[in-house]
């Protein structure tokens, strides 16, 4: 980019670059709808784009907003909307040592989450086991160690007589919050006690 130019010349280069590159995506996407410049400076023109993180967030809240009012149908809905545009962690590879991000990231994991056990109550009340298992898998693949999600699994693993699969998702979950089968924190904790008072003979 530098070359071997020197004194009040030596950005030329990097400007030439600069406005290659702008010129190319403006040509391939209408850059100038997005970019603008001022002075020696360019800028992201906010308002004039969106992302699928505000979309996703905008749905959840208006799903949560239709379950608080009990239209659970759209809810559920939108609910859905909402997983769909859901891709990921964010901001994933980025350095572990820059840590800015975590925070978001784990927010909306959290929002990620909470629609998949909506999803899961509502499909449940309809008896629709096969879909639960599949929600549940979704979740728990992401968050092993997450406690709505390793409930909804216990009850739908029964319901669909499947006691083999609960041992192995309650391993993943032991090794998950690092818990020692046989501990006194082991016998204490919510999901030990529903899995073993659903299976009390091992599965």
């Amino acid at each position: 980019v530098w070359g071997d130019t020197s004194g009040p010349n030596r950005l030329n280069p990097v400007r030439s670059h600069l406005y290659d590159v702008l010129d190319g995506v403006d040509r391939a996407w209408g850059a100038s709808s997005y970019i603008e410049q001022r002075q020696e400076r360019f800028y992201l023109r906010a308002e004039a784009y969106s992302t699928d993180i505000e979309a996703f967030e905008r749905y959840w809240q208006q799903a949560d907003h239709l379950a608080e009012n009990h239209l659970y149908e759209q809810a559920e809905k939108t609910f859905i909307q909402a997983g769909y545009l859901y891709k990921g962690s964010y901001m994933e590879g980025v350095h572990k040592g820059w840590n800015w991000h975590q925070d978001r990231a784990d927010q909306l994991q959290f929002y990620y989450l909470e629609s998949l056990n909506r999803q899961i109550t509502y499909a449940f009340a309809r008896c629709d086991y096969s879909h639960c298992y599949e929600l549940c898998c979704n979740g728990l693949h992401i968050d092993p160690s997450d406690q709505d999600l390793m409930e909804h699994m216990l009850a739908v693993l029964y319901e669909l007589d499947q006691g083999h699969k609960a041992m192995e998702y309650l391993e993943c979950y032991l090794q998950a919050v690092n818990l020692d089968v046989g501990s006194a924190d082991y016998w204490s904790d919510s999901i030990v006690k529903t899995y073993w008072d659903t299976w009390p003979q091992g599965s």
